[in-house]
C-alpha cells in the first residue's frame, strides 16, 4: 500500500486565482501517474509470462494477473488529491488560513495565489506556513509560480530592507522545498540554509509552444534583451531556438523612470522580426521605449515574451508597441481589477500554460525521481 508519507497533497485557497492553477497540476499529476502504473502493470505481467511462459496461451490467466495487480493498486487509494485552504476573516481584516482536510504525515505542496497583493501574499504565505506545521504535515514545498519582492535582492541604500532575503527567512524550514518560476534573482537560492530551492526555466516549453503554434514568428527573427540584467535570459532562449542575434540593449534613467533604451553602435533591424525577452513586464514603460527604439532602427515586427504579466498601468501602451505578446498562466490575467481585458488584448495577448511544467515537477519530486529529464532548473 501507498504509506502517507508518500501522499502528494496539493493545497490551494479556492476562493483564489490558484484553486484553477491547483486544479490543471492535479490533473495532470494524475494523468501521469495513470501512464506510469499502466507501464508497470505490462512489466509486471510480462515478468510473470516470461516467469511462467506455458500461461501465455490461456488469455483468462493474463487477464487475472492484470486484476490481480490492479487489486494491489486500488488498495492503496490515490496517490495525490487537491485540498481547501479556506482564509477565515475576522471584521478588522486578520485572517487565519485553515487546511480542511487531515494532511498529517504527507508531503504537502502549498501552490500559492500570484494575484494577491504583495502584502496580501506575503501574510498568508507566512500564516499558511504555519498552519502546514502544526498539520503534522511530513514535508513542506512553497509552489510559488511568481516569487514576489525578489526584485529587492541587494542593499542599494541606506536604512533600506532586502526583501528577497525577508522572504527566504519566513520560508527556509527544515526538510521544506521552494518551487518557482523563472526567479528574478537567481542570488536567491543562496538565501535558503536548510530548505531547497528549485527555479523552474520556462524557456523549454516557450520553444515547444513557439515552435508548434507559431513557426512563422521565428523566421528572420532577432532575439533581443532590453537591459544588461536580461541579457542571461534572451541568450538562453536564442540558444534553444537556434537563434545566434542576441542583441541586449541598456536604459537610460531618469528622475520619472526609463527615458530611453540603447542598443549597441551599428545595431541594424532593417526588415527584421524583433522578440523581446524578459521575466516581468510591471508598467510596460521599458517594453514601450525598447520597442519603439527598434522599430526607429528598422524592426517590422515587435514580439515580447515575459513570464510573468503584471501590467500595472494597464495594457495600451504595451499592446499599441507590440504585435504579440507572450505570457505565462502564474498570473491569471487581468491582473488588476481596475483593467479589462479588451477585444485587443485578447488578441495581441497569448497564455501559454506551465501547470505541466509545474506537475511534472512535483511529480518527481514527490516520487523522488533523482533524473529530471527536460525539466530546467538553475
Amino acid at each position: 500500500m501507498i504509506n502517507n508519507y508518500n501522499k502528494c497533497s496539493l493545497i490551494a485557497n479556492r476562493d483564489g486565482m490558484a484553486w484553477e492553477f491547483a486544479s490543471k497540476v492535479c490533473e495532470y499529476i494524475k494523468k501521469r501517474e495513470d501512464a506510469d502504473l499502466s507501464r508497470k502493470k505490462s512489466a509486471f505481467i510480462d515478468n510473470i509470462v516470461n516467469t511462467n511462459p506455458e500461461i501465455k496461451d490461456h488469455p483468462l490467466l493474463i487477464n487475472l494477473t492484470g486484476s490481480i495487480f490492479d487489486n494491489f493498486r486500488n488498495q492503496d487509494g490515490n496517490s495525490v488529491e487537491l485540498n481547501e485552504l479556506k482564509i477565515r476573516k475576522f471584521p478588522d481584516g486578520e485572517h487565519v488560513p485553515i487546511v480542511t482536510s487531515n494532511i498529517r504525515g504527507s508531503n504537502c505542496y502549498f501552490i500559492h495565489d500570484s494575484n494577491l497583493n504583495p502584502d496580501t501574499w506575503l501574510s498568508q504565505l507566512v500564516t499558511t506556513r504555519d498552519s502546514l506545521r502544526s498539520s503534522s504535515a511530513n514535508r513542506i514545498t512553497f509552489v510559488l509560480p511568481y516569487f514576489k519582492f525578489n526584485r529587492q535582492d541587494r542593499k542599494d541604500r541606506s536604512r533600506t530592507s532586502v526583501n528577497t532575503r525577508v522572504i527566504a527567512e519566513a520560508t527556509d524550514i527544515h526538510n521544506g522545498k521552494i518551487l518557482t518560476l523563472d526567479v528574478h534573482s537567481k542570488a536567491t537560492e543562496a538565501l535558503y540554509r536548510y530548505a531547497t530551492f528549485d527555479g523552474l526555466l520556462s524557456y523549454t516549453t516557450v520553444v515547444e509552444y513557439l515552435r508548434k503554434e507559431c513557426p512563422t514568428i521565428l523566421e528572420n527573427l532577432v532575439v533581443v534583451s532590453p537591459d544588461v540584467g536580461g541579457g542571461e535570459r534572451a541568450q538562453s532562449l536564442g540558444n534553444r531556438l537556434g537563434i545566434s542575434e542576441i542583441v541586449i540593449g541598456y536604459k537610460i534613467r531618469g528622475e520619472s523612470g526609463v527615458e530611453k533604451i540603447h542598443y549597441p553602435t551599428g545595431v541594424d533591424f532593417t526588415n527584421r522580426k524583433i522578440l523581446m525577452v524578459d521575466d516581468i513586464i510591471d508598467t510596460g514603460n521599458t517594453y514601450v521605449k525598447a520597442s519603439e527604439e527598434a522599430k526607429r532602427l528598422g524592426a517590422v515586427e515587435v514580439y515580447v515574451y515575459a513570464t510573468h504579466g503584471l501590467f500595472t498601468e494597464g495594457y495600451h501602451a504595451v499592446l499599441h508597441n507590440s504585435d504579440k505578446i507572450f505570457l505565462s498562466d502564474t498570473i491569471t490575467q487581468p491582473f488588476d481589477s481596475r483593467y479589462s481585458f479588451t477585444q485587443v488584448a485578447k488578441s495581441k495577448i497569448t497564455i501559454i500554460p506551465f501547470t505541466d511544467l509545474f506537475g511534472e515537477a512535483i511529480y518527481r519530486i514527490n516520487r523522488n525521481i533523482k533524473r529530471f529529464g527536460l525539466l530546467v532548473f538553475w
